[in-house]
Protein backbone atom coordinates (compact mmCIF):
# COMPACT_ATOMS: atom_id res chain seq x y z
CA UNK A 1 0.00 0.00 0.00
CA UNK A 2 2.99 2.34 -0.41
CA UNK A 3 2.71 2.96 -4.14
CA UNK A 4 -0.31 5.30 -4.00
CA UNK A 5 1.47 7.51 -1.44
CA UNK A 6 4.76 7.53 -3.39
CA UNK A 7 6.63 5.67 -0.63
CA UNK A 8 7.03 8.91 1.33
CA UNK A 9 7.22 7.22 4.80
CA UNK A 10 10.46 5.45 3.79
CA UNK A 11 12.02 8.77 2.85
CA UNK A 12 10.65 10.51 5.91
CA UNK A 13 11.88 8.03 8.52
CA UNK A 14 14.93 6.53 6.80
CA UNK A 15 16.63 8.39 3.97
CA UNK A 16 16.12 9.54 0.39
CA UNK A 17 18.60 6.87 -0.74
CA UNK A 18 16.94 4.02 1.12
CA UNK A 19 16.09 2.03 -2.04
CA UNK A 20 18.66 0.46 -4.38
CA UNK A 21 18.44 -0.68 -7.99
CA UNK A 22 18.73 -4.33 -6.96
CA UNK A 23 15.68 -4.10 -4.68
CA UNK A 24 12.69 -6.24 -5.64
CA UNK A 25 9.24 -4.76 -5.11
CA UNK A 26 6.46 -7.32 -4.69
CA UNK A 27 3.04 -5.89 -5.55
CA UNK A 28 -0.28 -7.62 -5.08
CA UNK A 29 -1.87 -6.37 -8.33
CA UNK A 30 -1.05 -4.91 -11.72
CA UNK A 31 -2.37 -1.42 -10.97
CA UNK A 32 -0.16 -1.29 -7.88
CA UNK A 33 2.75 -2.38 -10.06
CA UNK A 34 1.95 0.34 -12.62
CA UNK A 35 1.91 2.91 -9.85
CA UNK A 36 5.24 1.67 -8.45
CA UNK A 37 6.75 2.03 -11.92
CA UNK A 38 5.47 5.61 -12.00
CA UNK A 39 6.98 6.39 -8.59
CA UNK A 40 10.50 5.12 -9.39
CA UNK A 41 12.80 5.15 -12.39
CA UNK A 42 12.95 1.54 -13.71
CA UNK A 43 12.32 -0.45 -10.51
CA UNK A 44 12.20 -4.25 -10.39
CA UNK A 45 8.58 -5.18 -9.73
CA UNK A 46 6.83 -8.54 -9.63
CA UNK A 47 3.12 -9.15 -9.02
CA UNK A 48 2.29 -11.84 -6.48
CA UNK A 49 -1.33 -11.75 -5.24
CA UNK A 50 -2.56 -12.76 -1.87
CA UNK A 51 -3.18 -16.49 -1.98
CA UNK A 52 -5.66 -19.02 -0.72
CA UNK A 53 -4.82 -21.54 1.96
CA UNK A 54 -6.65 -24.83 1.28
CA UNK A 55 -9.08 -23.31 -1.24
CA UNK A 56 -12.47 -25.01 -1.36
CA UNK A 57 -12.53 -25.45 -5.12
CA UNK A 58 -15.55 -27.75 -5.05
CA UNK A 59 -17.76 -24.65 -4.79
CA UNK A 60 -16.34 -23.01 -7.90
CA UNK A 61 -18.82 -24.71 -10.18
CA UNK A 62 -21.89 -24.93 -7.98
CA UNK A 63 -25.26 -25.12 -9.72
CA UNK A 64 -26.02 -21.96 -11.64
CA UNK A 65 -29.23 -20.06 -11.13
CA UNK A 66 -30.70 -16.58 -10.83
CA UNK A 67 -29.09 -14.22 -8.33
CA UNK A 68 -30.79 -14.53 -4.94
CA UNK A 69 -28.64 -12.14 -2.87
CA UNK A 70 -26.68 -8.94 -3.33
CA UNK A 71 -23.82 -8.78 -0.84
CA UNK A 72 -21.00 -6.50 0.21
CA UNK A 73 -18.23 -7.75 2.53
CA UNK A 74 -15.68 -5.31 3.90
CA UNK A 75 -15.12 -2.31 6.11
CA UNK A 76 -17.85 0.31 6.50
CA UNK A 77 -15.84 3.27 5.29
CA UNK A 78 -16.62 6.33 3.10
CA UNK A 79 -13.76 5.32 0.78
CA UNK A 80 -15.65 2.08 0.05
CA UNK A 81 -18.34 4.19 -1.69
CA UNK A 82 -21.29 2.43 -0.03
CA UNK A 83 -23.54 5.51 -0.18
CA UNK A 84 -23.49 5.26 -3.99
CA UNK A 85 -24.20 1.52 -3.77
CA UNK A 86 -27.27 2.17 -1.62
CA UNK A 87 -28.46 4.94 -3.95
CA UNK A 88 -27.97 2.59 -6.92
CA UNK A 89 -30.11 0.00 -5.14
CA UNK A 90 -32.84 2.63 -4.66
CA UNK A 91 -32.76 3.43 -8.38
CA UNK A 92 -33.29 -0.24 -9.22
CA UNK A 93 -35.87 -0.74 -6.48
CA UNK A 94 -38.06 1.94 -7.99
CA UNK A 95 -37.90 0.14 -11.34
CA UNK A 96 -38.00 -3.52 -10.28
CA UNK A 97 -39.41 -3.62 -6.76
CA UNK A 98 -40.91 -7.09 -7.09
CA UNK A 99 -37.85 -8.93 -8.39
CA UNK A 100 -34.86 -7.24 -6.79
CA UNK A 101 -32.83 -9.38 -4.33
CA UNK A 102 -32.09 -7.88 -0.94
CA UNK A 103 -28.72 -6.25 -0.22
CA UNK A 104 -26.75 -7.61 2.75
CA UNK A 105 -23.79 -5.59 4.02
CA UNK A 106 -21.22 -7.36 6.21
CA UNK A 107 -18.62 -5.30 8.04
CA UNK A 108 -17.75 -2.88 10.80
CA UNK A 109 -17.31 0.89 10.68
CA UNK A 110 -13.63 1.86 10.74
CA UNK A 111 -13.79 5.67 11.26
CA UNK A 112 -10.61 5.94 9.16
CA UNK A 113 -11.81 8.78 6.96
CA UNK A 114 -9.26 9.96 4.39
CA UNK A 115 -5.99 10.51 6.28
CA UNK A 116 -4.08 11.32 3.09
CA UNK A 117 -6.26 14.46 2.87
CA UNK A 118 -6.60 14.95 6.64
CA UNK A 119 -10.34 14.32 6.35
CA UNK A 120 -11.65 12.99 9.65
CA UNK A 121 -14.91 11.20 8.94
CA UNK A 122 -16.82 9.47 11.71
CA UNK A 123 -20.40 8.26 11.93
CA UNK A 124 -20.53 6.76 8.43
CA UNK A 125 -22.70 3.88 9.64
CA UNK A 126 -25.24 6.37 10.99
CA UNK A 127 -25.08 8.28 7.70
CA UNK A 128 -25.86 5.08 5.78
CA UNK A 129 -28.67 4.18 8.19
CA UNK A 130 -30.25 7.58 7.60
CA UNK A 131 -29.80 7.26 3.83
CA UNK A 132 -31.52 3.86 3.86
CA UNK A 133 -34.42 5.37 5.81
CA UNK A 134 -34.64 8.40 3.50
CA UNK A 135 -34.79 6.13 0.45
CA UNK A 136 -37.35 3.85 2.14
CA UNK A 137 -35.12 0.77 1.92
CA UNK A 138 -35.45 -0.42 5.52
CA UNK A 139 -36.81 -3.82 4.46
CA UNK A 140 -34.33 -4.28 1.62
CA UNK A 141 -30.87 -3.27 2.90
CA UNK A 142 -29.59 -5.29 5.85
CA UNK A 143 -26.48 -4.36 7.83
CA UNK A 144 -25.08 -7.60 9.25
CA UNK A 145 -22.23 -6.02 11.22
CA UNK A 146 -18.89 -7.65 11.99
CA UNK A 147 -19.25 -11.43 12.03
CA UNK A 148 -16.79 -14.33 11.95
CA UNK A 149 -15.44 -15.59 8.64
CA UNK A 150 -17.34 -18.90 8.89
CA UNK A 151 -20.67 -17.05 8.94
CA UNK A 152 -19.76 -15.13 5.79
CA UNK A 153 -18.50 -18.27 4.05
CA UNK A 154 -21.77 -20.05 4.84
CA UNK A 155 -23.70 -17.13 3.36
CA UNK A 156 -21.57 -17.14 0.20
CA UNK A 157 -21.81 -20.90 -0.25
CA UNK A 158 -25.54 -21.51 0.28
CA UNK A 159 -26.77 -18.49 -1.71
CA UNK A 160 -26.36 -17.49 -5.33
CA UNK A 161 -24.74 -14.12 -4.75
CA UNK A 162 -23.73 -11.09 -6.69
CA UNK A 163 -20.89 -9.69 -4.58
CA UNK A 164 -20.64 -5.94 -5.13
CA UNK A 165 -17.75 -3.65 -4.23
CA UNK A 166 -17.76 -0.10 -5.65
CA UNK A 167 -14.66 0.73 -3.59
CA UNK A 168 -12.48 3.75 -4.33
CA UNK A 169 -10.21 3.17 -1.35
CA UNK A 170 -6.83 4.83 -1.79
CA UNK A 171 -4.96 1.56 -1.35
CA UNK A 172 -7.43 -1.08 -2.52
CA UNK A 173 -4.54 -3.26 -3.62
CA UNK A 174 -6.25 -6.66 -3.73
CA UNK A 175 -9.71 -7.74 -2.52
CA UNK A 176 -9.62 -10.91 -0.43
CA UNK A 177 -13.41 -10.79 0.14
CA UNK A 178 -13.91 -10.75 -3.64
CA UNK A 179 -11.60 -13.73 -4.16
CA UNK A 180 -13.39 -15.65 -1.41
CA UNK A 181 -16.77 -14.99 -3.02
CA UNK A 182 -15.49 -16.11 -6.43
CA UNK A 183 -14.09 -19.34 -4.97
CA UNK A 184 -17.54 -20.03 -3.53
CA UNK A 185 -18.93 -19.94 -7.07
CA UNK A 186 -20.48 -16.48 -7.11
CA UNK A 187 -20.38 -13.57 -9.52
CA UNK A 188 -18.73 -10.27 -8.61
CA UNK A 189 -19.42 -6.70 -9.67
CA UNK A 190 -16.47 -4.53 -8.71
CA UNK A 191 -14.87 -1.17 -9.41
CA UNK A 192 -12.16 -1.15 -12.08
CA UNK A 193 -9.73 0.12 -9.50
CA UNK A 194 -6.58 -1.09 -7.77
CA UNK A 195 -6.50 -4.81 -7.08
CA UNK A 196 -10.07 -5.32 -8.25
CA UNK A 197 -9.13 -4.96 -11.92
CA UNK A 198 -7.08 -8.19 -12.01
CA UNK A 199 -10.03 -10.44 -11.17
CA UNK A 200 -11.48 -9.87 -14.65
CA UNK A 201 -8.41 -11.57 -16.15
CA UNK A 202 -8.54 -14.67 -13.95
CA UNK A 203 -12.33 -14.99 -13.48
CA UNK A 204 -13.47 -13.45 -16.76
CA UNK A 205 -16.94 -15.06 -16.84
CA UNK A 206 -17.67 -14.39 -13.17
CA UNK A 207 -16.43 -10.81 -12.91
CA UNK A 208 -17.83 -7.52 -14.21
CA UNK A 209 -15.85 -4.31 -13.81
CA UNK A 210 -17.44 -0.89 -13.30
CA UNK A 211 -15.77 2.07 -14.94
CA UNK A 212 -13.99 4.52 -12.62
CA UNK A 213 -13.45 8.06 -13.93
CA UNK A 214 -10.83 10.56 -12.79
CA UNK A 215 -13.02 13.59 -12.14
CA UNK A 216 -12.27 17.01 -10.69
CA UNK A 217 -12.75 15.31 -7.30
CA UNK A 218 -10.51 12.39 -8.09
CA UNK A 219 -11.71 8.83 -8.81
CA UNK A 220 -15.49 8.56 -9.13
CA UNK A 221 -17.97 5.71 -9.53
CA UNK A 222 -21.53 6.97 -9.68
CA UNK A 223 -24.76 5.40 -8.49
CA UNK A 224 -26.02 5.50 -12.08
CA UNK A 225 -23.10 3.39 -13.32
CA UNK A 226 -23.50 0.97 -10.40
CA UNK A 227 -27.25 0.61 -11.05
CA UNK A 228 -26.74 -0.05 -14.77
CA UNK A 229 -24.02 -2.58 -14.01
CA UNK A 230 -26.16 -4.45 -11.45
CA UNK A 231 -29.01 -4.59 -13.94
CA UNK A 232 -26.77 -6.06 -16.63
CA UNK A 233 -25.13 -8.52 -14.22
CA UNK A 234 -28.45 -9.89 -12.98
CA UNK A 235 -29.67 -10.46 -16.53
CA UNK A 236 -26.48 -12.22 -17.70
CA UNK A 237 -25.32 -14.38 -14.78
CA UNK A 238 -27.72 -17.32 -15.07
CA UNK A 239 -25.49 -19.24 -17.46
CA UNK A 240 -23.29 -21.94 -15.96
CA UNK A 241 -19.60 -21.79 -16.73
CA UNK A 242 -17.07 -24.35 -15.47
CA UNK A 243 -13.87 -22.74 -14.25
CA UNK A 244 -10.76 -23.79 -12.41
CA UNK A 245 -8.80 -21.83 -9.84
CA UNK A 246 -5.88 -20.16 -11.61
CA UNK A 247 -2.36 -21.02 -10.39
CA UNK A 248 -2.01 -17.25 -10.04
CA UNK A 249 -3.65 -17.58 -6.60
CA UNK A 250 -1.51 -20.48 -5.38
CA UNK A 251 1.69 -19.39 -3.63
CA UNK A 252 3.73 -22.34 -4.93
CA UNK A 253 3.33 -20.95 -8.46
CA UNK A 254 5.45 -17.92 -7.57
CA UNK A 255 8.44 -19.51 -5.87
CA UNK A 256 10.29 -19.87 -9.17
CA UNK A 257 9.63 -16.26 -10.14
CA UNK A 258 11.13 -14.92 -6.94
CA UNK A 259 14.12 -17.25 -7.17
CA UNK A 260 14.88 -16.02 -10.68
CA UNK A 261 14.85 -12.42 -9.49
CA UNK A 262 17.28 -13.30 -6.70
CA UNK A 263 19.76 -14.49 -9.32
CA UNK A 264 19.96 -11.09 -10.99
CA UNK A 265 23.29 -9.21 -10.76
CA UNK A 266 23.79 -7.19 -7.60
CA UNK A 267 23.44 -3.44 -8.08
CA UNK A 268 23.88 -1.16 -5.11
CA UNK A 269 23.24 2.07 -6.99
CA UNK A 270 20.54 4.31 -5.58
CA UNK A 271 17.08 3.88 -7.09
CA UNK A 272 15.81 7.26 -8.24
CA UNK A 273 12.34 8.59 -7.62
CA UNK A 274 10.30 10.02 -10.49
CA UNK A 275 9.53 13.71 -10.73
CA UNK A 276 5.94 13.01 -9.67
CA UNK A 277 7.15 11.29 -6.49
CA UNK A 278 9.57 14.16 -5.82
CA UNK A 279 6.71 16.65 -6.15
CA UNK A 280 4.52 14.69 -3.74
CA UNK A 281 7.30 14.46 -1.17
CA UNK A 282 8.14 18.14 -1.54
CA UNK A 283 4.51 19.08 -0.97
CA UNK A 284 4.41 16.84 2.09
CA UNK A 285 7.42 18.59 3.63
CA UNK A 286 6.56 22.16 2.67
CA UNK A 287 2.83 22.26 3.34
CA UNK A 288 1.83 19.31 5.49
CA UNK A 289 4.89 18.69 7.64
CA UNK A 290 2.92 19.19 10.87
CA UNK A 291 0.32 16.58 9.96
CA UNK A 292 1.77 13.05 10.27
CA UNK A 293 -0.39 11.54 7.50
CA UNK A 294 -1.53 14.28 5.12
CA UNK A 295 0.17 14.56 1.72
CA UNK A 296 -2.63 15.98 -0.49
CA UNK A 297 -4.68 19.14 0.04
CA UNK A 298 -7.99 17.41 -0.75
CA UNK A 299 -9.55 15.24 -3.43
CA UNK A 300 -9.10 18.05 -5.97
CA UNK A 301 -5.32 18.07 -5.56
CA UNK A 302 -3.68 17.70 -9.04
CA UNK A 303 -0.90 15.51 -7.57
CA UNK A 304 -3.51 13.13 -6.20
CA UNK A 305 -5.15 12.97 -9.63
CA UNK A 306 -1.80 12.30 -11.27
CA UNK A 307 -0.82 9.33 -9.12
CA UNK A 308 -4.29 7.76 -8.97
CA UNK A 309 -4.47 7.78 -12.77
CA UNK A 310 -2.15 4.72 -12.59
CA UNK A 311 -4.53 2.97 -10.20
CA UNK A 312 -7.56 3.17 -12.48
CA UNK A 313 -8.31 0.29 -14.84
CA UNK A 314 -9.29 0.56 -18.49
CA UNK A 315 -12.82 -0.80 -18.91
CA UNK A 316 -15.24 1.23 -21.02
CA UNK A 317 -17.75 3.64 -19.54
CA UNK A 318 -21.50 3.15 -19.95
CA UNK A 319 -23.01 6.41 -18.73
CA UNK A 320 -22.21 9.48 -20.81
CA UNK A 321 -23.15 13.10 -20.21
CA UNK A 322 -25.75 14.59 -22.55
CA UNK A 323 -26.32 18.33 -22.74
CA UNK A 324 -30.00 17.79 -23.64
CA UNK A 325 -30.84 15.39 -20.81
CA UNK A 326 -32.37 16.38 -17.50
CA UNK A 327 -30.52 15.44 -14.33
CA UNK A 328 -31.19 15.20 -10.65
CA UNK A 329 -28.71 15.80 -7.90
CA UNK A 330 -27.78 12.92 -5.60
CA UNK A 331 -28.93 13.24 -1.94
CA UNK A 332 -25.58 14.69 -0.80
CA UNK A 333 -25.77 17.62 -3.26
CA UNK A 334 -28.13 20.59 -3.02
CA UNK A 335 -28.83 23.39 -5.47
CA UNK A 336 -29.28 26.78 -3.78
CA UNK A 337 -28.19 30.39 -4.23
CA UNK A 338 -26.92 29.60 -7.76
CA UNK A 339 -24.44 27.11 -6.32
CA UNK A 340 -24.28 23.35 -6.15
CA UNK A 341 -23.45 22.55 -2.51
CA UNK A 342 -21.68 19.21 -2.22
CA UNK A 343 -21.53 17.42 1.12
CA UNK A 344 -19.92 14.19 0.07
CA UNK A 345 -19.46 11.69 2.95
CA UNK A 346 -16.36 10.43 1.13
CA UNK A 347 -14.68 13.51 -0.34
CA UNK A 348 -15.82 16.35 1.88
CA UNK A 349 -17.62 19.66 1.26
CA UNK A 350 -17.33 21.67 -1.94
CA UNK A 351 -19.38 24.12 -3.99
CA UNK A 352 -19.68 24.84 -7.71
CA UNK A 353 -21.36 27.84 -9.31
CA UNK A 354 -24.18 27.18 -11.78
CA UNK A 355 -23.13 28.05 -15.35
CA UNK A 356 -25.27 28.82 -18.38
CA UNK A 357 -23.18 26.60 -20.68
CA UNK A 358 -23.76 23.50 -18.52
CA UNK A 359 -20.02 23.04 -17.95
CA UNK A 360 -20.72 22.76 -14.22
CA UNK A 361 -23.28 20.05 -14.94
CA UNK A 362 -20.73 18.09 -16.95
CA UNK A 363 -18.21 18.44 -14.13
CA UNK A 364 -20.75 17.26 -11.54
CA UNK A 365 -21.84 14.37 -13.74
CA UNK A 366 -18.25 13.18 -14.13
CA UNK A 367 -17.89 13.34 -10.34
CA UNK A 368 -20.97 11.15 -9.82
CA UNK A 369 -23.07 13.96 -8.36
CA UNK A 370 -25.79 14.02 -11.04
CA UNK A 371 -28.00 11.23 -12.31
CA UNK A 372 -29.78 11.10 -15.66
CA UNK A 373 -33.44 11.99 -15.23
CA UNK A 374 -34.52 9.34 -17.75
CA UNK A 375 -33.17 6.57 -15.50
CA UNK A 376 -34.07 7.81 -12.04
CA UNK A 377 -37.32 8.12 -10.13
CA UNK A 378 -36.05 9.76 -6.94
CA UNK A 379 -37.08 12.98 -5.28
CA UNK A 380 -34.54 15.68 -6.06
CA UNK A 381 -34.02 19.02 -7.75
CA UNK A 382 -33.91 19.26 -11.52
CA UNK A 383 -30.74 20.75 -13.01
Amino acid sequence: NMATIAFWPFRNWSSTNFFKKNDLFISSCQNDSRTTNAVFSSPRVVVIPFYLVNPVEKYLNKTAGPITEFVYVGRISPQKNLHNLILAYAILKNKNSATLPKLSIFGKEDDLGSPNMSLKQTGYQSYLDNLVAKLDLGKDVNFKGHVDRETINDFLSVNTCLSISPSLHSDENFGMAILQSLVFGNHCLISDWGGHSDFKKYFSERTTLMKVTNSNWGPALSAETIAESIEESVSSTSQHSDIQLSPHYLIASHFGTVCEFLKLPYNNENLKFSQMAENIYTQKNRIFSENPMQIFSDYCDPLFHKITAYYIGSCASKAEFSSISEYKTVPWVELNDAFYRIKDPHKGDYSRKVTSDKSALKELFDGGYLINETRVYLRGKNC
